[in-house]
């Protein structure tokens, strides 16, 4: 809802194979309803609670332009490569960007995307394995995971602090574990997620059952309280 009597209306058409090449459609419009007219109820947010390590072992989260050609073009990730930059800005739309993370403890690092107006997924690399992909954060070392490219062209992005069942904004979460059997749960429970291993957006889990998992999630998290970080980063489009 926009306003009083204006509501915006999505339309989206996905391939049932996550591997397939077919691009997701996608097209919304604006809607008039007169008050006299009754609308659909909006819900309110719903943000669920979280728990994280209290050291908080995970650095701060950025977004960087990559200069490795290799890092981009690899597989069916399809992304391309351009200078490397530490800090907040506008994204060019001929760029290749990735999440930054540090660690400072050993960690086994998860990578997760809720799409705008289409559900959150686990990013996997250009092998596109059904098994959920992680990376060894080492002791005080950056590591870095590739971001679909048409997610970023003319925006800006801002660290978040909260975990929502409708997010306003294309977000990105970076999970982690310093306890190989919190990794364990982590990655099983992950892994129910769809994936996402290409420019294009997938269906992710949404509505009731991405309220389920998101639960379930701060069950494990709450388990392993102390081994499990988590930080996530939210992306604005500008236009």
């Amino acid at each position: 809802q926009i306003d009083d009597e204006l509501f915006q209306y999505w339309i989206t058409i996905t391939p049932v194979d996550a591997d397939s090449d077919m691009p997701t459609l996608s097209s919304n419009a604006y809607i008039r309803i007169p008050e006299k007219f009754s609308a659909a109820a909006l819900e309110p947010e719903v943000r669920i609670s979280m728990a994280k390590a209290d050291a908080g072992f995970l650095d701060t989260l950025q977004i960087v332009e990559l200069r490795n050609v290799r890092s981009c073009a690899s597989g069916n990730n399809r992304y391309r490569a351009s200078r490397e930059t530490s800090s907040s800005y506008s994204f060019a739309g001929d760029d290749c960007y990735a999440l930054e993370v540090g660690s400072t403890a050993d960690a086994v690092v998860f990578f997760l995307n809720h799409q705008l107006n289409h559900g959150l997924v686990r990013l996997t690399d250009a092998t596109c394995s059904q098994r959920t992909s992680a990376k060894i954060a080492r002791t005080n070392k950056q590591i870095r995971f590739p971001l679909p490219l048409e997610s970023l062209p003319s925006s800006s992005w801002a660290v978040a602090d909260s975990w929502q069942l409708h997010p306003d904004r294309e977000t990105y979460y970076v999970v982690a574990a310093t306890d190989t059997k919190a990794a364990r749960a982590l990655a099983q429970h992950i892994e129910r997620l769809p994936k996402r291993c290409s420019a294009s957006v997938r269906s992710g889990l949404e509505g009731v059952e991405l309220r389920r998992w998101l639960e379930e999630l701060a069950l494990v998290t709450e388990h392993w309280e102390g081994a499990i970080d988590w930080r996530s980063i939210r992306v604005k489009s500008i236009y």
